[in-house]
Parts: C-alpha cells; sequence; structure tokens
C-alpha cells in the first residue's frame, strides 16, 4: 500500500521501539520485548505510525518430565523455578503452559499465573 502518500515497512529492534512504544504505552499494553519482536507499520505521509502488527514471541513451556521413580523429592518444583528464573532473566514478557496433568496445573497456581479464559487460536 503506497497510495495517499502511506507507505508500509517493517521494524525490528531500536527502530520499533520508538515507532510503537509510545502507543502501546497510551494503551496501557504491555511494552514490546527489543530482542523477540518485530511488526508490520503504516505510516502517513508525515512519518506519523497509523496502524502495525506485531509478531512477539511469546514461549511455551514444555513439556516437563521426571522419571517415576524420582516423582515427589521436589525435581518438579525445582525444574519449574529454574525455568521461571531464565525466563525472568531474559526478560520474557510472559510465557504460556499447557497444564495437562493436576500436578503442572498445581504449580502454575502456586506461580499466581492466570488462566486464560480468552478463545485460544493455533495454526499449523
Amino acid at each position: 500500500m503506497a497510495e495517499n502518500g502511506i507507505t508500509r515497512k517493517w521494524l525490528v529492534g531500536q527502530e520499533l521501539i520508538d515507532a510503537v512504544d509510545p502507543i502501546l504505552q497510551a494503551k496501557g499494553w504491555t511494552a514490546l520485548n527489543i530482542h523477540t519482536s518485530r511488526a508490520v507499520c503504516y505510516f502517513n505521509a508525515e512519518g506519523r505510525c497509523i496502524g502495525f502488527s506485531c509478531l512477539q514471541l511469546f514461549p511455551h513451556v514444555g513439556p516437563q518430565w521426571v522419571a517415576d521413580d524420582y516423582r515427589g523429592t521436589g525435581i518438579s518444583e525445582s525444574l519449574a523455578d529454574e525455568m521461571w528464573d531464565y525466563l525472568k532473566e531474559v526478560q520474557c514478557r510472559g510465557f504460556l503452559v499447557i497444564a495437562d496433568s493436576p500436578h503442572s496445573e498445581k504449580l502454575c497456581r502456586e506461580k499466581k499465573m492466570t488462566l486464560v479464559e480468552s478463545p485460544v487460536y493455533k495454526a499449523g
């Protein structure tokens, strides 16, 4: 689309943050991670961002496994803690867990994760 002075550009890095973060802040939305995001943006003739669609790497954590004869020893909790600490260290803005066992659901609740109540879709 290049009609009426409207242009399209894919943005990454600091250029992405400079164009999109002020809009995210104004909307009360979470800031993008500079290393794991990109967006296609539309700009008007004056260079103002007039629309964007963001791609954010939002990790899925799992699967997690512990041998039957070592369950109940704290290894599962330790694995979850290690992963949680790593994701904080790399400034991950969030992640998903498919809690397909009562134990993983319990760990998610203990970490005060939010149960997703919105429709979730997948492609592929």
